[in-house]
């Protein structure tokens, strides 16, 4: 069927708003909170250098990335794995048609977190490759994998079936969810630009703490704002495609 992004959106404010107490504490402790924490916790990547520098500086410049990406690999994976977690609570929160508590729906989330992190790692492998050549086929694979989450909360835990269930459910709106990918990759961080040059001018100069702490909640804000809503929106898809009750 071809899915109707406005009434999703519509559902989605519905959601949040049925239940925002809960959707802001989660959001705030899982979304919110890790991603403030790589802003604070990692320094910005070494600056790349230009296609015409010689060998050397490639390989100095090589050398540098990797060894900044080993020492802050442990902040940013706890990061993703926050933000994965968070994500599934939420899904079986409002998915589940027990109305779980929030520990509860915690619970079940936990159970079914390892499956969801290796499909998800799956699909992010795979999308890499696809933005190696074109980033339109990226964001293609990520978009038609959009609906694992809900698809593995509403159907159960045994792969493959949550990605043949996206792929099949996304089937003819290709489109659709390619330009919900592309914003959940790109549209935190165009949103939150004037910040992050803010950012960036404020750690140069003469760096404040205080002011730092402040401008990077605004940017963790945006981002847990924008990861919250396309949850629900992918919860809203979903129930579209497969015609559950709202």
């Amino acid at each position: 069927m071809t899915m109707d992004l406005p009434q999703a959106v519509t559902a989605a404010w519905a959601m949040f708003r049925r239940d925002h107490e809960v959707m802001v504490a989660l959001a705030g402790l899982f979304l919110l909170v890790p991603s403030l924490a790589v802003l604070l916790l990692v320094p910005a990547p070494p600056p790349p250098v230009a296609a015409s520098a010689g060998e050397a500086a490639i390989e100095h410049w090589v050398d540098l990335y990797f060894t900044w990406a080993g020492a802050n690999a442990p902040v940013m994976l706890a990061g993703v794995a926050s933000s994965l977690f968070g994500a599934l609570a939420i899904t079986v929160f409002v998915m589940d048609r027990a109305r779980p508590s929030v520990a509860e729906a915690m619970a079940r989330a936990l159970r079914l977190f390892p499956v969801y992190v290796v499909l998800s790692a799956g699909v992010a492998i795979v999308a890499f490759l696809g933005m190696l050549a074109l980033v339109v086929p990226g964001l293609w694979i990520a978009g038609r994998a959009m609906l694992i989450a809900p698809s593995l909360v509403e159907e159960g835990t045994q792969p493959p079936g949550p990605v043949m269930q996206s792929l099949r459910l996304t089937r003819g709106n290709g489109l659709l969810v390619a330009g919900l990918a592309g914003i959940g990759l790109f549209g935190a961080q165009l949103a939150a630009l004037p910040l992050l040059a803010l950012d960036d001018a404020l750690r140069a100069s003469m760096p404040n703490p205080i002011a730092i702490t402040l401008v990077d909640t605004l940017i963790a804000a945006i981002e847990a704002s924008l990861a919250l809503a396309l949850v629900l929106i992918r919860i809203a898809l979903y129930r579209q495609a497969t015609g559950a009750a709202r």
